[in-house]
């Protein structure tokens, strides 16, 4: 699998120019295409007229207001992708291959819809960490509705060129698909960690099989079994990801468990 669309959803200001940056470098990572879609809602859909209990008057104030505040964000948001483009070298057109382009897109729908949907026919979608430490509509959409690859990045990561990847392996599907998406960046770090807890050794096909699969893939990799020792499984990797230290952890998420 080669990485050639990336999808970004866009929607609030917060750390827009590092998220901006962040999601052009991965482009430039894959010498792909970048859309970012920059989702907003107008007045009718923050108050439909089925729920309107206030005057036409009024709400023709707060129509206004909000169409106001979505112009603004709109000219300012465009003006940071645009000028970040130049600075990172990215050119502003439709997908050129063997080039790294981008996109901008004004969409007046919800998040979640825009992603599910786009992000069908995309080779990979960026999600920024949410600010509050909860999952955004945009991650929750993208990981129970698009069928792809994931990529959570901090909100002030402006660079991207991961060396040391760890994959978390307990051997089901969904770890098999996570890691056979996850191609194309194994075979450019220069050291791949399989980590698999203790209890998950059982489960087949186990961290060898998957290092043997790789190596196949010209992907070097080492294994290492992971000591709960009582901790819950998510901490201990999280904490054995610090010890490496992992530029970027692969993992696979089903409707049951992570």
């Amino acid at each position: 699998m080669s990485i050639r669309t990336i999808l970004m959803p866009f929607a609030t200001t917060q750390n827009a120019q590092e998220r901006l940056a962040g999601a052009l470098e991965v482009a430039k990572y894959f010498d792909a295409h970048l859309e970012v879609m920059h989702a907003q809602v107008g007045a009718g859909q923050l108050l439909p007229s089925e729920n309107r209990l206030i005057s036409r008057s009024l709400y023709q104030k707060i129509d206004q207001m909000v169409n106001e505040y979505i112009e603004e964000s709109i000219s300012e948001s465009k003006e940071v992708f645009n000028r970040l483009c130049d600075d990172h070298r990215v050119k502003v057109s439709e997908p050129v291959l063997g080039e790294t382009t981008a996109l901008w897109h004004d969409i007046f729908r919800y998040r979640a819809e825009v992603v599910s949907e786009h992000g069908k026919v995309s080779d990979l979608i960026v999600i920024p960490k949410p600010s509050n430490g909860k999952t955004s509509v945009s991650f929750e959409a993208a990981i129970k509705h698009s069928a792809r690859p994931v990529l959570l990045m901090p909100r002030k990561q402006s660079h991207f060129n991961p060396q040391t990847i760890m994959i978390a392996w307990n051997g089901d599907a969904a770890a098999a698909r996570a890691v056979h998406a996850s191609l194309p960046i194994l075979k450019k770090a220069k050291e791949v960690v399989i980590v698999s807890s203790e209890r998950s050794l059982v489960d087949k096909p186990d961290q060898y099989a998957l290092a043997t699969y790789l190596k196949a893939h010209d992907v070097q990799v080492s294994n290492s079994v992971l000591d709960t020792n009582k901790r819950e499984t998510p901490k201990a990797l999280l904490d054995f990801a610090q010890t490496l230290p992992a530029d970027l952890i692969m993992l696979a998420h089903s409707h049951t468990a992570t």
